[in-house]
């Protein structure tokens, strides 16, 4: 397959913007605070290396299982992320309230595919 310029004009600038922010959550040590968000950053990275590199010497068949293997673990991560931004910001006390256990459930609810 064939990538135009502005397709790597838009993956080189991903790559390079998430490379930049796993390196400071690496360097300011923040990956001990957020270790579900740095792994999704990770992710992120290697996601981008391998399918350019699927891309450009595979074929379409090739590309779609990678993609859609790695789209799944991209959701998870985001959902995880979604959980650690709560599991910091709302519970004051240690402890969760009522209300935003079932917000929390509606929404993972929402995001999971029917069927």
């Amino acid at each position: 397959m064939h990538l135009t310029d502005l397709d790597l004009l838009f993956r080189t600038t991903c790559f390079a913007a998430h490379l930049t922010l796993f390196s400071v959550l690496l360097i300011r040590r923040r990956f001990r605070q957020f270790p579900i968000f740095t792994a999704f950053i990770l992710a992120n990275v290697l996601r981008t290396i391998v399918l350019y590199f699927v891309e450009c010497f595979g074929s379409k068949a090739a590309y779609f299982y990678p993609y859609w293997s790695l789209g799944i673990l991209d959701s998870l991560l985001q959902l995880s992320v979604v959980f650690e931004m709560y599991a910091l910001t709302f519970p004051p006390r240690g402890e969760w309230s009522r209300d935003l256990r079932g917000a929390l459930k509606r929404l993972v609810a929402l995001a999971l595919p029917p069927g």
